[in-house]
């Protein structure tokens, strides 16, 4: 929905270079995957929960930005397992977050069962990239751990 209206105002090139990780993606289609989201719904949930991991767990800017790296540096062949399309949205963002956020968290079990449970929701309704929400989680808490800045 939202990537038609971005082609329809003249977002992307005549061509179409395809917002989203795929593997034909450019390094623009990568940056803009965030940012573009399948409906409404989907981006009011990944709004939803970015904001109340950054004004409860002090998300710092730094912080942000690393996690935006994790999501658009994964690499296709990892986000196309499950076999949907190309990968858009903010949750790769959030999953990297709830990662980094996993070392610091006192309630790390209740956490990791929410995780656990938006994970296998997905996996229940489908086109969700599953594989893509666990490997930015997986990234984000090792980067974490290794800088101990969790």
């Amino acid at each position: 929905m939202m990537i038609e209206a971005a082609k329809v105002m003249g977002a992307f090139p005549a061509g179409g270079w395809g917002v989203g990780i795929a593997p034909d993606a450019s390094w623009m289609a990568r940056a803009a995957h965030p940012w573009m989201h399948t409906g409404v719904i989907h981006a009011v949930v990944n709004c939803y929960v970015l904001l109340q991991l950054t004004f409860f767990c002090d998300v710092s800017l730094r912080k942000l930005a690393v996690a935006y790296l994790i999501a658009c540096l994964c690499p296709a062949s990892v986000a196309m397992m499950g076999g949907q399309g190309r990968v858009v949205g903010m949750s790769g963002v959030v999953y990297a977050l709830m990662g980094m956020m996993l070392t610091k968290m006192p309630r790390r079990l209740r956490l990791c069962g929410w995780i656990a449970a938006y994970l296998l929701m997905g996996y229940a309704v489908g086109g969700v990239a599953v594989v893509f929400h666990l490997y930015c989680l997986v990234i984000g808490w090792g980067i974490s751990r290794v800088s101990r800045n969790g």
